[in-house]
């Protein structure tokens, strides 16, 4: 059993030397890898400390000229598309205002309609009431004039029996 563990005991001692080494092999990669990034900004640093500064602000002037123009062409797209928007919404208020102004002339004439309706049933009302004391008047006269001019009377006067003169009243 001891020259198992000590098998092991190896075997563990040999696994952590290789995990070291790798462990170490990828800190020696990075640091490669740092050293490698400095010496690239260097580089440009140098490159540009070495250009022209008058070229260099040139660059940045003709940048900023450049993004400029773009920003004044969506300035300019942004207000065509307000403008728009602003001619849609006034055509879209005149309709509802149109709308609108239809709605109360129609609720307007519905109003009248209802009161001219109302006047006509007021009006037949009054006539009817009218007609029938008309028609009770004419059936009172009526009956008056037979109480005093009796039918028969009138018919023998048109026959010629009587004289109107004759007759006794």
């Amino acid at each position: 059993m001891s020259n198992t563990k000590k098998e092991l005991l190896e075997v563990y001692h040999e696994l952590k030397k290789q995990l070291q080494a790798k462990h170490k092999a990828l800190l020696d990669a990075e640091k490669a890898r740092n050293q490698m990034e400095l010496k690239v900004a260097q580089s440009e640093a140098d490159k540009q400390s070495a250009s022209d500064p008058l070229k260099r602000l040139h660059d940045l002037r003709s940048l900023m000229s450049s993004e400029l123009l773009e920003l004044a062409e969506k300035f300019e797209m942004e207000l065509a598309t307000f403008k728009q928007v602003k001619t849609a919404v006034e055509a879209r208020q005149q309709e509802l205002e149109t709308v609108y102004g239809v709605e109360t002339a129609a609720s307007d004439l519905a109003a009248l309609i209802e009161a001219q309706q109302e006047k006509k049933r007021q009006f037949e009302e009054e006539m009817s009431i009218k007609k029938a004391d008309f028609e009770k008047e004419i059936a009172r006269k009526k009956s008056e004039f037979e109480e005093e001019f009796p039918l028969g009377l009138f018919v023998s006067i048109l026959m010629g029996g009587l004289n109107f003169f004759d007759a006794a009243f």
